[in-house]
């Protein structure tokens, strides 16, 4: 069973685009992928998503498995085919290598506006993380501004904005 991908981390990215994945992230990668075989690097998916999204995203075999399903049970008609584009054509496949690294494709670096001298974001969200120019996450994430959420008070114990937002 799949864990969680969490945290935020920064990553360097060589010439050729290799970068490390970080190591609890591969962690969970392996957990999910339990078809392979002992010793065999696991699989990562990439969704690229549409031309005007700022980052990539990775998912555990299982995670993708259970996205796929999801999709297996629309209906035929448009938002099945808009769903299999996003989650089964603009996609890359890769192994994530013995030691820990993957070479992200120039297709995908340029989406992505990086620079040979440009670090990368690998940010947890829970079943997926994201890959970010490291610089545009700084801009577009920052940090979590609260103020934004009508039930949040001043000075509100975090569990408590929790409880309250989900009903528990």
């Amino acid at each position: 069973m799949q864990g969680t991908f969490r945290g935020v981390k920064k990553q360097k990215i060589d010439t050729k685009g290799r970068v490390s994945i970080p190591s609890a992230f591969r962690k969970v990668l392996e957990s999910g992928d339990p078809e392979r075989s002992p010793g065999e690097d696991p699989n990562l998916i990439i969704v690229h998503g549409t031309r005007d999204r700022k980052f990539l995203e990775g998912y555990s075999q299982d995670a993708m498995d259970r996205v796929e399903a999801k999709i297996a049970t629309l209906p035929s008609g448009k938002a099945k085919r808009a769903m299999t584009q996003l989650y089964v054509t603009e996609t890359t496949d890769m192994r994530v290598d013995s030691t820990g690294r993957i070479v992200l494709p120039k297709d995908l670096r340029e989406r992505l506006g990086l620079a040979e001298s440009d670090d990368l974001t690998f940010a947890g969200t829970g079943d997926t993380f994201q890959i970010w120019k490291a610089s545009a996450y700084d801009e577009e994430v920052g940090s979590v501004d609260l103020e934004d959420l009508e039930e949040f008070e001043p000075d509100m114990d975090m569990n408590d904005l929790l409880d309250l937002l989900t009903g528990g």
